[in-house]
């Protein structure tokens, strides 16, 4: 009686056993193919990723409909090894998207809609040897967007919508053995120059295809075989130096410095010789170079200067004391508004900002009427302002105004607003008699002011004896005319956002 209620039990406890282990395990998922630890989604109209097996080592999610992917998505697959998501709709890779994956090799991203790739999106994946990122419309990468992928060996960016990439965006990647550029906007200007540097020093290892686009007379090169000779870059230069500044303890400090060149040149600030350690919170340094220091104290106190830096050249200012006062004193601007001109839906940033005892409050108009804060238009301190969604109505001149009790001073920034050519006059269809003249008006509208060329049945119109154009383009005039004048007239109208054209027939 014992030995069969034995095996009974020993039967139950295998069989729970066994239920406890296969309830555990994730199931395929739902319409998917799974063969041991490869699983296959593909062609499922699928808009998100579904749960997956943890002990999954090739994930393949190709040509489905998936826009978006959270952050943490594949924290549990530490065994995958490889991840198609290639032919989705991606418009955006998050930092902490692939967090988990220690033993990826290899990613598939191409032919998705890519337009921002966050900076800290691949960390973590440190055995990464492949990754496809081409046919996508990424238009810039963070310098440090593959820092952590010291075993990358191939990399794919072409078909993209780059134009230029920061120097520094590939340092780290030792184990580099092929990349594409090519099939960018890529513009090769001394901002590129380090780039083609890294291309000739890598040639013995790492294959590489990169070609320029403009300007134009670069169109077609590969970026490895230009000279630096072919960039006609230029020294750093400083446009304006740091002065005394007088202060008052626990207030703001600015200290200006501005500089040209070709590369841009990147300022660094010293104080005493020493350079200032930007990890304080309270120093600050804007786009031009403007060094703030808030609120300033007793160690504040000493001699700085400032140095621009570009791989042509370095370049040091003067010495400017900071000197301690509490003499009142009027505005002064230490960041000023330029010129500016935006596409229709372009965000536009006007910097203005000033120094001065008591600090001068900042006032913004357009076209002598008061800027309100709010809705697409933006003031944040000290006094920058951020014009959202702009529109061609929103084109005007800026006015800063900087005042406190001692004084009031200002300045202007025309905000020019792109819009491509519309034509508002067409050429009319003319029968004329032999001998008589013949007359086309053709009108655009556009900001930049459009260019009107003229063509028959596709040729470009040449100005001759019969034949004129006036100065603005928009009259074409044909003296005595004859039978060979007859055909199809075109306008063109371009600038640089876009064209637009009309014809008639004489």
């Amino acid at each position: 009686v014992m030995w069969p209620l034995c095996r009974c039990l020993c039967v139950c406890v295998l069989l729970a056993v066994y239920c406890g282990y296969t309830c555990a395990q994730a199931v395929c998922p739902p319409r998917c193919l799974c063969f041991r630890t490869t699983v296959r989604c593909m062609f499922l109209s699928l808009d998100r990723v579904p749960e997956i097996p943890p002990d999954t080592t090739i994930l393949d999610l190709r040509f489905n409909k998936i826009k978006d992917i959270a952050p943490g998505t594949f924290k549990n697959l530490h065994s995958l090894n490889t991840l198609l998501l290639n032919n989705n709709q991606l418009t955006r890779l998050h930092n902490g998207v692939f967090n988990g994956l220690s033993e990826l090799r290899y990613l598939y991203l191409y032919k998705n809609k890519i337009r921002e790739v966050e900076s800290k999106v691949f960390h973590g994946l440190s055995k990464l040897e492949q990754l496809y990122l081409h046919f996508n419309k990424i238009e810039k990468l963070h310098p440090s967007t593959f820092a952590d992928l010291a075993t990358l060996e191939r990399l794919f960016l072409h078909n993209n919508k780059l134009r230029h990439l920061s120097s520094g965006t590939f340092k780290g990647l030792d184990s580099l053995k092929r990349i594409r550029l090519d099939s960018n906007a890529l513009v090769c200007d001394c901002e590129m120059m380090w780039l083609a540097h890294l291309l000739r020093d890598k040639q013995d290892s790492t294959q590489a295809a990169a070609t320029c686009q403009f300007p134009t007379n670069m169109e077609g090169k590969p970026l490895v075989n230009i000279s630096d000779n072919d960039f006609h870059c230029s020294k750093p230069r400083l446009t304006e130096e740091p002065r005394d500044v007088e202060v008052s303890f626990g207030g703001t400090v600015f200290f200006t410095c501005k500089a040209e060149g070709d590369p841009q040149p990147k300022i660094v600030w010293m104080r005493d010789s020493n350079e200032i350690n930007m990890d304080d919170p309270r120093y600050s340094v804007s786009e031009d170079g403007t060094l703030r220091i808030a609120p300033m104290s007793d160690a504040d106190i000493g001699v700085y200067e400032c140095m621009a830096k570009s791989p042509t050249g370095e370049v040091k200012s003067r010495s400017a004391k900071m000197i301690y006062n509490k003499r009142n004193s009027k505005p002064h601007f230490f960041r000023t508004p330029h010129d500016v001109s935006a596409d229709i839906g372009e965000t536009v940033r006007l910097d203005c900002a000033a120094s001065g005892l008591p600090t001068p409050d900042i006032l913004w108009t357009r076209d002598d009427l008061p800027v309100q804060n709010g809705g697409k238009f933006q003031i944040t301190d000290p006094g920058t302002l951020t014009i959202t969604g702009i529109e061609r109505e929103d084109a005007g001149a800026y006015k800063c105004s900087a005042a406190n009790f001692v004084g009031r001073i200002s300045t202007v920034a025309q905000v020019r607003v792109n819009v491509a050519p519309q034509i508002v006059t067409s050429p009319e269809n003319l029968t004329v008699r032999s001998g008589y003249k013949a007359e086309m008006r053709c009108e655009a509208d556009g900001s930049p002011q459009p260019v009107i060329t003229w063509f028959k049945d596709g040729k470009t119109v040449v100005p001759g004896v019969r034949l004129s154009i006036s100065s603005e383009g928009t009259l074409l005039i044909i003296e005595h005319v004859k039978e060979s004048d007859s055909g199809l007239y075109t306008c063109l109208a371009q600038n640089q956002v876009g064209s637009a054209e009309s014809s008639g027939e004489i």
